[in-house]
């Protein structure tokens, strides 16, 4: 939530670290034991492993 409002400088600052950096998708994957089809990558990629209409999208139950 701290990410919405603030730049990776500004979240730095605000926590009080020296320096802050993000892995990327692959380092965060290589970081961990299990093999990389363990997981579900698709909140940070985008890349769903179903479809959906085009009528659907993340405002569908808002509307």
């Amino acid at each position: 939530m701290i990410a919405s409002s603030r730049s990776v400088e500004g979240i730095r600052k605000f926590i009080g670290l020296d320096s802050l950096a993000y892995l990327s998708l692959e380092g965060m994957v290589k970081a961990m034991p299990q093999a990389s089809d363990s997981f579900c990558l698709a909140c940070y990629s985008g890349k769903y492993p179903v479809s959906n209409p085009p009528e659907v999208d993340k405002f569908s139950l808002e509307r």
